[in-house]
């Protein structure tokens, strides 16, 4: 039988997720295969971004280009078109985080913003120098984990 500490799974699991609690083998002593189940799912569940966080990331990202990679993990990689390979927020090619005010005018316009929170994948698509363009990113706990964009030859968007 679980001991939950704080009382309950979700409780519990908000402790961990706030750092409040470190997981050790003695702390899930007791516990059955469906009660780690159940603490596994509300860790993730705590750990997914909302639609509208996904979403508002992805806009700023297109709006300040390439100064609009913020939250992005050390590790994260930018990838475009199967080719380039930059750091997210590396600067240069890779991008960079600026906390002030968009620019007016973008520097793109997107056209198309789609979040799934279940995944924490973003997508958004722009044109971009003639080109219909997609970028697609990885988020969760509020921190970006890739970035991919693809550019494809187009005359119009078809939009």
């Amino acid at each position: 039988m679980a001991n939950w500490m704080g009382g309950s799974c979700p409780a519990m699991a908000n402790q961990i997720a706030g750092g409040f609690m470190l997981l050790s083998p003695n702390n899930l002593k007791g516990f059955q295969p469906g009660e780690l189940q159940a603490l596994k799912f509300e860790l993730e569940r705590i750990q997914r971004n909302t639609r509208a966080e996904l979403t508002a990331w992805i806009d700023k990202y297109f709006r300040a280009f390439p100064m609009g990679v913020c939250n992005a993990v050390s590790s994260c990689r930018r990838l475009e078109n199967g080719a380039g390979n930059f750091n997210c927020a590396g600067g240069g090619a890779g991008g960079s985080c600026s906390s002030g005010p968009l620019p007016n005018p973008p520097a793109m316009v997107p056209r198309v913003l789609i979040g799934d929170p279940e995944t924490g994948i973003a997508v958004g698509m722009t044109m971009f120098m003639g080109n219909t363009d997609m970028h697609m990113i990885k988020m969760y706990g509020g921190q970006v984990y890739a970035v991919h964009a693809v550019l494809g030859g187009a005359t119009s968007s078809g939009w």
